[in-house]
């Protein structure tokens, strides 16, 4: 009787512990909050998840950029090292939130480098 649960308090320990292993999902910010406090996001990491417009490669600057639209508002992700999303993929992008600045020579007042992307659902197929 003794081994029997000496042997369930083990398998409840290992399957606690692969519970607590498993990690939270991302907290997704919505873009207009990013975009009502600029100074509060500037230089934070963050996640954004939205449909992806206009992707882009402005070989000028060597620089490839979209814009992100979550329905609360859009945001330029800039993409370092990286193949850009195809028009309408959704997108969750982990990033770092960037001081309104110019890139490549055109004004950008919101926006975000991108560390990390994953395509939740892909745009649709253009042939």
């Amino acid at each position: 009787m003794l081994g029997r649960a000496r042997i369930c308090g083990q398998l409840a320990i290992l399957l606690l512990m692969a519970a607590c292993s498993r990690e939270a999902p991302p907290v997704i910010t919505p873009i207009a909050s990013i975009a009502a406090a600029r100074a509060e996001y500037s230089n934070r990491n963050v996640y954004v998840r939205g449909t992806v417009h206009n992707p882009f490669y402005l070989r000028e600057a060597d620089a490839r950029l979209y814009s992100l639209d979550d329905g609360s508002g859009r945001i330029v992700v800039v993409v370092v090292q990286k193949d850009l999303p195809r028009e309408g993929d959704v997108a969750l992008v982990h990033g770092q939130i960037q001081p309104p600045d110019v890139v490549g020579g055109i004004p950008v007042r919101l926006r975000i480098v991108e560390r990390e992307r994953k395509i939740i659902a892909p745009g649709p197929d253009k042939h």
